[in-house]
């Protein structure tokens, strides 16, 4: 259906074909990326409409702020190597490539989760700004900040903020496994072509729980084998999953269970509601493409 629009998936303005330049329209996701993505957009004549999350904007501006700050200073971006957010935190636009040599990359899957030529320049920075990939979940986040409490100077500014979506909804499907007695989840969503973290990470959640997990990205690929000798299934999705594609799936896995669907309830903690009370303020933002997207649909 994209293609059919005039709407190709890519992962960067280098896949986007020469004969394009000077007509197309880069729309960078809201994980970001690389700094230079908007000059190479500019060189080619594409027009570059930024869709990045303001809670990664905000990572990226608070890197930059302290790494320029001295070369004393050091930015810890807490995230899983490669993945797209992690690719603009760690190129920042404002600053130098030298200035990036100060940017550290922490992945809590790697062990040990620092070098110990990092660890050194850790201890020995006079100031460090500690930042996360928003995305992550509640137990990586927590595991890599105990790894490096005990590394940091006297100095240090903790600027770590995850996405309020992602969060309530892993707080969500811990909460529906737990209470419900599910034994089986279903998560909407994509972790094929562009391996959704958000997604991937409730996945990741429901297989640690013990519990048969399975993944589709709609209603296609949805396979009836799964809900054999299925009692109680749950269903959740990943934050980018429009609403109606979600009822959907919905609306066949019933059709094929002639399960009853029960809207499973969950309250917020006190944490969670602050995150949703600064959701509400990022949703104020108006941003710079939408205008531009209907500009250019105009000729």
């Amino acid at each position: 259906m994209a293609e059919m629009a005039g709407i190709s998936l890519v992962k960067s303005i280098a896949d986007i074909p020469p004969e394009f330049d000077g007509q197309a329209m880069y729309i960078q996701s809201a994980h970001g990326g690389s700094s230079s993505n908007r000059s190479l957009a500019g060189q080619r004549g594409i027009i570059f409409g930024d869709m990045t999350c303001p809670l990664v904007v905000r990572n990226h501006r608070l890197i930059a702020s302290y790494i320029k700050r001295g070369d004393d200073r050091l930015a810890v971006v807490i995230g899983h190597a490669g993945h797209q957010e992690m690719i603009g935190c760690l190129e920042p636009e404002a600053i130098s490539s030298l200035q990036q040599r100060q940017i550290i990359l922490l992945d809590p899957r790697s062990k040990p989760m620092l070098s110990g030529e990092d660890i050194r320049r850790v201890r020995s920075a006079a100031e460090v700004v500690v930042v996360t990939q928003t995305t992550l979940a509640k137990s990586e986040t927590e595991e890599a900040v105990a790894f490096l409490k005990p590394l940091l100077p006297k100095r240090f500014i903790d600027g770590i903020g995850r996405c309020g979506a992602t969060t309530s909804r892993q707080e969500a499907l811990i909460d529906l496994i737990d209470r419900c007695g599910v034994d089986t989840v279903l998560v909407v969503g994509d972790i094929q072509f562009f391996k959704s973290s958000n997604t991937t990470r409730l996945v990741e959640i429901a297989q640690q729980r013990g519990v048969k997990t399975r993944c589709t990205i709609d209603t296609d690929s949805v396979d009836p084998s799964w809900f054999v000798d299925t009692k109680i299934l749950g269903i959740t999705a990943g934050a980018s999953v429009l609403p109606k594609d979600f009822d959907a799936v919905i609306e066949l896995v019933q059709s094929l269970t002639s399960g009853e669907l029960v809207q499973h309830e969950f309250s917020a903690t006190t944490e969670q509601m602050s995150t949703k009370a600064r959701d509400a303020e990022f949703e104020r933002i108006e941003f710079e493409l939408e205008q531009r997207v209907l500009a250019h649909s105009k000729k």
